[in-house]
């Protein structure tokens, strides 16, 4: 039996608003910021408009009373030809403000503070709440904001150093997680609930061998491969063929046992990076009745991609409602070492 429909709800200034024709609700933990996207029939011209919806409108989406997406109006506006007259309305999470807007703080140096600590200090401007679901590691000292870089960037290279994952929690929060933190879902399975996929296994990004170089200060009387420094290798048995990658670690005189570290990060991460597919199931909740939403693991089984009952991560989840497609959930999925913390070693003011 097909899920029935939710009710979807974006409310603006008080007045909330149903009836949409077209819904797409788009959470990705590499994009930064949940999306949504909708579309719903208005009253021809010359009669009252049905919808009075303005471009940066603070809103709040919610499904079945759930808040799905805490944010901004990004724009809002009529589609129309002869046959129809439509509005459309898109907006993101609060955490866009942060993907789009410059880290312009004064003084740009945070002495002896926390990851958690320096995001609050960034992040308290624009209203939005930092919180860790994960372990945020020792105090930077210092650490310092890039000129021209974004609140997002700036956070995400704090996080890389501590090994967690900055992720919107939709509801006008950031939060640092690990990898699958936000618990399991039902699992899914060919000839049951999953309506379609598309799988790639790839080996572009993928190589048989890994060097990483530390590269050292240059100088006249310094051989190239004195200069190199420390020296790191890991392989890939998945690749068959020679394909060897060298990589100059971001960080001069990283040790060796990082710089081991580091390569065999590569070898492991590239190969479940590898590993993606988008699986199209019937609804926006698994079959246990919890909503569908990225950083959570599933056990997948597909004949047709090779998985038998496959743990698997569900980095995103596209929420989708309309004539064309129905009442269906994208999950973009991929192994869970694909977001294996990076090895980056104690911080220094090096441009990653």
């Amino acid at each position: 039996m097909n899920p029935s429909p939710p009710e979807v709800l974006l409310t603006v200034n008080g007045q909330s608003y149903g009836d949409w024709t077209d819904i797409v609700i788009d959470r990705d933990m590499e994009a930064g910021a949940g999306k949504f996207s909708l579309r719903c029939a208005d009253r021809f011209p010359g009669q009252e408009a049905k919808y009075q919806i303005q471009a940066g409108a603070e809103c709040v989406l919610t499904i079945d009373g759930e808040t799905a997406i805490d944010g901004y109006v990004d724009e809002a506006g009529p589609e129309y030809d002869k046959q129809t007259h439509e509005i459309v309305v898109e907006g993101r999470d609060k955490v866009g403000d942060l993907v789009d807007c410059s880290a312009a703080v004064t003084p740009n140096e945070y002495k002896d503070q926390t990851l958690l600590q320096i995001a609050q200090a960034l992040a308290q401007p624009f209203g939005i709440q930092v919180s860790a679901q994960a372990a945020v590691g020792a105090p930077f000292s210092p650490f310092r904001i890039h000129v021209g870089e974004t609140v997002w960037e700036a956070i995400d290279r704090m996080a890389r150093h501590r090994g967690v994952l900055p992720v919107s929690d939709g509801k006008g929060g950031l939060v640092f997680q690990t990898a699958g933190q936000n618990g399991t879902r039902a699992a899914i399975a060919l000839g049951q609930n999953i309506l379609g996929a598309n799988g790639r296994n790839s080996w572009k990004n993928r190589f048989s061998k890994y060097i990483v170089l530390a590269q050292g200060p240059g100088a006249a009387d310094v051989s190239p491969e004195e200069s190199a420094g420390t020296r790191g290798e890991a392989t890939d048995p998945g690749i068959t063929r020679y394909r060897p990658l060298v990589i100059i670690a971001e960080q001069p005189e990283i040790a060796s046992g990082l710089a081991q570290q580091r390569a065999q990060w590569e070898a492991t991460v590239r190969a479940g990076r590898g590993v993606r597919a988008t699986i199209t199931v019937q609804g926006w909740r698994d079959s246990g009745g919890q909503l569908w939403i990225p950083n959570v693991t599933v056990p997948v089984t597909d004949e047709f991609q090779g998985l038998d009952n496959v743990t698997m991560l569900a980095s995103r989840a596209k929420l989708i409602l309309n004539e064309e497609r129905g009442f269906v959930a994208e999950l973009g999925i991929t192994l869970p070492t694909a977001f294996t913390p990076q090895p980056m070693g104690e911080y220094t003011d090096w441009p990653l």
